[in-house]
């Protein structure tokens, strides 16, 4: 239901329902300090929002959209294909190159068959590959397993499946390897520093590969994905750790390793949560 008075106006639902193709969705009606946020036909706002109600209700800032009731909660979430926060998860974990198979969808049917409710599949590997295309100068060019996401993610949901895609974040291989620069460095040899002898590790607290990893989970997120789950949320554990060199000790002397990540995860959240995904670690 919607509470006009609670109603700020941002548009954040109407951008929802616009992206992901609501077939009427929402829109503004009237001009200047008379605009507000209505259904296209006078139409009834259950008809109007359907397949994107559970974003939309996530989304709004000021609680203005809700659920009228239990029911209607858990109506939303069965149709965008997200789990009711009360029920258990019984997922299923596919690599993108099963993911994208022919061997992974009948996996999949399978899962669902026997009472699955939700598949998480990889997005980025700790090796750096992608297994969706995506256009951004740290992007390996690895052959891409799912090569239409958005329609991956509705076949899920015509099954009820939650969509949770894995993204390995700063053990990255492919930009350590082949950006140095963004890796640790060696504070002996100024040379990209090794955990036991491979070189695996991306700067954690490096902004560009930072904003590397948010873009890509915001990507993912509008293509209909309905949660995020980061892996390797951390800074290297192994290896010489006192000849590791990182930005942060420069750009932020007085900051920790878990203030990066404190930072990294508000951030992330803060440019994730608008767009109605959940984010797990």
């Amino acid at each position: 239901m919607y509470e006009p008075e609670k109603c700020i106006k941002c548009g954040l639902c109407i951008r929802i329902t616009e992206l992901q193709k609501e077939t009427l969705g929402l829109t503004w009606i009237g001009r200047g300090f008379d605009v507000s946020i209505s259904t296209p036909f006078n139409e009834g706002l259950s008809t109007a929002v359907t397949t994107t109600a559970a974003d939309c209700v996530d989304a709004c800032p000021t609680a203005a959209l809700s659920y009228r009731d239990h029911h209607a909660e858990m109506k939303a979430n069965e149709l965008r294909g997200r789990i009711a926060k009360d029920e258990e998860v019984r997922a299923i974990y596919l690599t993108g190159a099963m993911a994208g198979s022919a061997k992974g969808i009948k996996i999949i049917q399978h899962w669902h068959e026997v009472g699955g409710n939700a598949v998480v599949f990889d997005i980025k590997d700790s090796d750096g590959s992608l297994s969706v295309p995506f256009d951004h100068p740290l992007a390996p060019h690895n052959r891409r397993a799912i090569p239409n996401l958005p329609k991956f993610v509705r076949y899920l949901h015509s099954m009820n499946l939650h969509a949770i895609a894995r993204i390995a974040l700063f053990r990255d291989e492919h930009i350590a390897r082949d950006h140095s620069e963004l890796a640790v460095q060696s504070r002996s040899s100024g040379q990209p520093w090794r955990e036991n002898g491979k070189l695996v590790w991306t700067d954690t607290s490096n902004p560009k590969v930072q904003e590397y990893d948010i873009a890509l989970a915001k990507w993912v997120a509008q293509s209909g994905a309905d949660e995020i789950q980061f892996d390797y949320v951390r800074f290297p554990a192994e290896g010489n750790q006192a000849d590791a060199k990182f930005h942060f000790q420069t750009a932020y002397p007085d900051w920790k390793r878990a203030d990066v990540i404190a930072d990294f995860l508000d951030r992330a959240y803060q440019q994730l949560h608008p767009e109605g995904v959940l984010v797990s670690l």
